[in-house]
């Protein structure tokens, strides 16, 4: 859940890409909330942030990521947030690249 938005994803896709999802996730039983988890995403203000993390979560091909743009430099910000808190390397460099193609003079080494 970010900004009242609520997001579905499935576990396995959840923890195969993050070791930050795969350990937390291990703790949660099938048995609680019909097998339901969530996961309150309070300091990240853009859904379409969290949009971008699962996407990439769920599409790891270079290919399909040639077209990343988000629309503003805030929701960048917050994909690179998510990306550096979820251990996501790759979403790091493309957050990272297309700052550099907006040549932002923003300081993005520490957000969190």
């Amino acid at each position: 859940v970010c900004a009242e938005r609520t997001f579905y994803a499935h576990r396995i896709v959840l923890a195969a890409e993050s070791e930050v999802f795969k350990s937390g996730l291990a703790t949660v039983t099938k048995e609680a909330n019909d097998g339901r988890q969530e996961i309150r995403l309070a300091e990240i203000s853009n859904p379409e942030a969290v949009k971008f993390m699962l996407d990439y979560m769920y599409q790891t091909d270079a290919a399909e990521w040639a077209d990343y743009n988000p629309r503003t430099q805030e929701i960048n910000k917050d994909v690179l947030r998510l990306a550096q808190a979820f251990r996501l390397p790759g979403l790091t460099e493309r957050a990272m690249h297309w700052c550099l193609e907006c040549k932002t003079h923003e300081p993005f080494e520490r957000l969190f």
